[in-house]
């Protein structure tokens, strides 16, 4: 049955009365209330990101956390049932999810390519997915280079693309080619767009008759405007159409988004410095957009200003929570539904989660005191600290849209004594001062001696940990917080440059990254133990020897303490023994017949890696790098022979292989007997055929006379004796087919008697 749509609400109209405030501090304030002259907003917490299915990586169908994922990398809303459609890329499964995180498999069950229904079905390498108005599943592969369909029950088929092709070749249904197809959406049109993120282009595919044309990018790679395919685009990864047509592209390696007017097929960038992954369109025109480096979702306004709307900016992780207290690992796709909700496929938690996008936002933090509440707009509270006038930009959401307002709020102190918060100190800070100011003298007192003593009216810090600070002028006193830490102690971690194998006397680099080791550390390498190499970030040694440890310590000389890290991790080296490499070549023939094909094999012991083989013809370059060589052009006397580069650790890296001439003869005519007797008295006993000694790749077929195949072999060295399955054929006549496998020699066929 098809999802019953939610109502379309008009966008809210907010404000506030008054617009600017002036504060007492210590005085609670009248309520500030927004006044609302458009569509409801729900008391909800906009930016609150909730877990709705999934647990740890793996692949499990089930409610909520029951259920498993496996790397998903895209999520859609199907308006047509209510449900989402996830591509599930490390099970290669499409997924659905009812609202209420029910998760079942959908289609797929295994890496590879099949066409069929439901779980008969094979995908590879997910890369994106959609859904049209009659509730079609539409997915692109990267694996297979391919646009695919399920229909409502569940059969997938291939709509356009070519197996395993890339290309960026425009055509119909499988005449068509993609390079690594990725974000699919539909114009209210029905037809379905893609983007290329190999080919840099953007593309139209009619789902009906599976005409695929370019109409935007081109083979360059930039960031460049222009109309149609005078644009050029890096890796367009996902798409987004707005109310008004226009189709958005999210350039992932372009760091950029773009805008592309379906009327003109003018595309202009409106946007730097994200690392978009997938975009979606609210109902106000804000841009929502995945960003993989900083692992967040972000908003972007029609105005053009940015915000974060949840998310911890280059902090991976798999907290639910509101805005940036929460956090997620690699957030892929992205899809809004239809009650002002998003759903991010969280790729590196194996998660689905749940964004709510309505309720009430605040710029920036209020006058000390005061609180904001998200799910209705009210401002409230008591000011503790003079605040100066400040702009506050307030927004409300519904499904509808959004509406922005400017309040400008400011706290004053009724008396002349002002006095800001303390900035936090560490044990090595001097003595300093706490900064009241009044037109009265000022003392100071402190809470906690073994932390903070008053010297000369200044904070003197005498440990670590937390003091109140009082200001007093003869009024009422004013209180802060003083925190001082104690320096925190530097960590280093060390890494390989390259690898941690290596051959005798060649040179290892090792590498120190060090933490809190201040502006002048002091590094210190160790071999097993013993201080080795310079006070540099960097060492390098080429004498050290199997199973030897590297590690490192780091001294941070900045503070009034000399403050040395623990150990680092530590790293073995492993140095390889020399090895004698060598190549030797066999052939599946050395006496042919002018224009047999001879396949040569190298077989390389003690090479490895083998970095190239490279075949000779006498002294004449052939063949490609590969431990096979085949060829039907040998002339007699040839000789072949073969030299390869060995990696690793070897003697000698470039060893030639023996050598194998070969006695190529000229074509002679295949003689067959037309007759022969096996009964066992020695005499013509046998089918001889010698002439296909000089054929190895032949095939010989004897068929009885009701089309049966009762003797096959490929290359003819051993004559057939008249027996099939270890049985004596009855005597009569039999059809053969010879196939020299030779362009020169053509194919023999007759019929042959058995005689007893």
């Amino acid at each position: 049955m098809p999802h019953v749509l939610f109502a379309q609400v008009p966008a809210p109209i907010i404000s506030y009365n008054p617009v600017s405030s002036t504060f007492s501090i210590n005085a609670p304030i009248t309520p500030l209330m927004p006044i609302n002259g458009g569509g409801p907003i729900p008391a909800a917490i906009y930016g609150q990101v909730t877990t709705v299915a999934g647990s740890s990586p793996g692949f499990a169908n089930g409610i909520g956390t029951l259920a498993k994922f496996n790397q998903p990398i895209d999520i859609t809303f199907d308006k047509y049932s209510g449900a989402f459609y996830i591509a599930d890329n490390g099970n290669f499964a499409i997924r659905r999810m009812t609202t209420g995180g029910v998760v079942s498999t959908y289609a797929g069950s295994s890496r590879g390519y099949a066409d069929g229904s439901g779980l008969m079905a094979k995908f590879n390498n997910l890369s994106s997915i959609g859904t049209d108005v009659l509730g079609n599943v539409w997915v692109s592969e990267n694996g297979n280079q391919l646009i695919r369909k399920i229909d409502l029950v569940s059969t997938v088929s291939t709509v356009a693309g070519t197996q395993g092709m890339t290309g960026t070749i425009d055509g119909t249904g499988t005449g068509a080619k993609f390079s690594s197809p990725g974000g699919l959406v539909f114009d209210a049109a029905g037809i379905l767009y893609e983007c290329d993120y190999g080919g840099g282009l953007i593309r139209s595919i009619n789902p009906t008759t599976g005409v695929v044309k370019t109409f935007a990018g081109s083979a360059l790679s930039a960031t460049t405007d222009g109309v149609g395919t005078a644009a050029s685009f890096y890796s367009p990864r996902d798409l987004a159409f707005d109310k008004q047509g226009n189709l958005f592209v999210a350039d992932i390696n372009g760091n950029t988004i773009r805008k592309i007017d379906m009327t003109t097929l003018q595309v202009t960038t409106i946007d730097y410095g994200a690392y978009p992954y997938s975009i979606a369109i609210g109902a106000s025109g804000n841009i929502y957009i995945s960003d993989l480096v900083d692992n967040v979702i972000k908003e972007l306004s029609p105005s053009g200003k940015k915000t974060v709307v949840a998310g911890s900016a280059n902090q991976a992780g798999a907290v639910d929570g509101i805005g940036t207290a929460a956090s997620f690992n690699n957030p892929y796709g992205i899809t809004l539904d239809d009650q002002s909700n998003m759903y991010v496929a969280d790729y590196g938690n194996g998660l689905i989660r749940k964004i709510n996008l309505s309720g009430y936002t605040i710029d920036k933090a209020l006058p000390t005191g005061l609180s904001f509440d998200k799910k209705t707009g009210i401002i409230s509270g008591t000011p503790t600290a003079i605040w100066p006038l400040t702009a506050y930009t307030i927004t409300g959401y519904n499904t509808g849209g959004s509406s922005e307002t400017v309040i400008n709020l400011e706290v004053n102190a009724p008396s002349l004594l002002t006095f800001n918060p303390i900035t936090p100190k560490t044990i090595c800070d001097a003595d300093f001062n706490p900064g009241a100011t009044s037109i009265q003298p000022i003392t100071y007192t402190s809470s906690n001696s073994s932390v903070a003593t008053i010297v000369a009216n200044k904070i003197h810090i005498t440990g670590a940990g937390t003091s109140t600070i009082t200001a007093g002028n003869g009024g009422t006193p004013i209180a802060h917080v003083l925190t001082v830490t104690a320096p925190v102690v530097p960590a280093v971690a060390i890494t390989a440059e390259i690898t941690t194998a290596t051959c005798p006397g060649r040179m290892l680099g090792f590498d120190a990254v060090a933490t809190n080791a201040g502006n002048n550390p002091t590094y210190q390498w160790k071999v097993n133990g013993t201080n080795s190499g310079t006070n540099s970030p960097v060492y390098n040694s080429s004498t050290l020897s199997n199973n030897d440890v590297i590690t490192c310590t780091v001294t941070n000389n900045d503070y009034c303490i000399i403050l040395v890290s623990p150990l680092s991790n530590s790293l073995t080296v492993q140095v390889n023994p020399l090895l004698t490499v060598s190549v030797t070549i066999s052939a599946t023939a050395t006496t042919i017949y002018d224009g047999t094909s001879v396949t040569f094999t190298a077989k390389t012991p003690n090479a490895s890696p083998v970095n190239s083989y490279q075949w000779y013809i006498n002294t004449t370059a052939e063949g490609t790098s590969t431990p096979t060589f085949t060829s039907n052009k040998l002339i007699d006397g040839d000789i072949i022979t073969c030299i390869i580069v060995s990696g690793g650790c070897t003697v000698d890296s470039i060893v030639t292989s023996n050598a194998i001439t070969v006695a190529v003869k000229p074509i002679i005519a295949i003689v067959v007997p037309n007759a022969f007797t096996p009964n066992g008295d020695g005499i013509n006993d046998l089918w001889s055929i010698p002439e296909l000694v000089g054929f190895p790749n032949s095939t010989v077929a004897v068929y009885n006379r009701y089309g049966a195949l009762v003797y096959h072999s490929i290359g003819y060295t051993k004559s057939w004796n008249g027996m099939s399955n270890n049985s004596a054929l009855p005597v009569g006549t039999y059809y053969y087919v010879i196939d020299p496998k030779n362009a020169r020699q053509k194919i023999v066929k007759g019929w042959v008697s058995i005689l007893r």
